[in-house]
C-alpha cells in the first residue's frame, strides 16, 4: 500500500511538469541503463539537495498513464547474478536503492 501511495503522488507531480528526480520506464530492463539512470538521478538529487529520486516502471513516458511492465527485478539475472547484486557492484560511489512493487 505504501508503494502504491508513493507512486500515485509521484505521477501526480510528474503530470505538473518534468522532474530531474523521477524517471519513468515502461519495460526497460537493461542493467547498464539502470545503473546510468540511477547515477543521473542520484547526481540530480545531490545538486537539488533532495533526499531521494525515483525510477518508476510501467508508465508511458509522455502521458504517465499506467500500462504495466514485464520487468520484475527479483526475477531478472545479468551475467549470472541477480540484478540487485549486479547493480550494487556497479554503482560507484555506492548508492542506496530499493525496489517497491505495486499491483
Amino acid at each position: 500500500m505504501k508503494g502504491e501511495f508513493l507512486v500515485t503522488n509521484l505521477i501526480d507531480e510528474l503530470k505538473k511538469g518534468e522532474s530531474e528526480l523521477v524517471e519513468v520506464k515502461k519495460d526497460n530492463s537493461d542493467p547498464e541503463m539502470i545503473v546510468e539512470t540511477i547515477s543521473a538521478i542520484s547526481n540530480s538529487a545531490c545538486i537539488n539537495e533532495a533526499a531521494r529520486g525515483y525510477m518508476i516502471w510501467g508508465l508511458e513516458d509522455a502521458t504517465f498513464n499506467v500500462v504495466g511492465t514485464s520487468f520484475f527485478p527479483g526475477k531478472k539475472k545479468f551475467h549470472n547474478q541477480e540484478v540487485n547484486s549486479w547493480l550494487s557492484t556497479h554503482l560507484t560511489p555506492r548508492i542506496y536503492f530499493r525496489w517497491l512493487c505495486s499491483e
